[in-house]
């Protein structure tokens, strides 16, 4: 189950050797995922995703590629989203989703 998590300030850290602030910052091109005991806190770039996507279906696409950024994650075709991660991603309208989304999977 994929849940919203509206705080990201828990990922800002301190400076570490690679001069990056946050703690688990990877060196290799992916999603920025943060493993915390048993879940794991993801943030998804929604802008990169819905670019050159018609204005009325943004945020339709915008939950199809968080349910498929799920199942790649997960390993599983069976993915069910928290009805607080559709109210973010339609909060601003059909047109105008954000760029960015912090998401927690369980």
């Amino acid at each position: 189950m994929m849940t919203y998590r509206p705080n990201a300030g828990s990922f800002l850290g301190t400076t570490n050797q690679n001069g990056s602030r946050r703690e688990g910052w990877r060196e290799e091109k992916g999603p920025f995922c943060h493993q915390r005991g048993d879940d794991r806190e993801c943030t998804i770039n929604i802008h990169k995703r819905s670019h050159g996507v018609g204005f009325k279906k943004r945020a339709p696409r915008a939950l199809k590629e968080i349910r498929k950024f799920a199942k790649k994650e997960m390993g599983t075709p069976d993915v069910c989203t928290d009805t607080r991660l559709n109210e973010a991603v339609w909060a601003k309208g059909i047109r105008n989703v954000p760029y960015q989304i912090h998401v927690q999977k369980m």
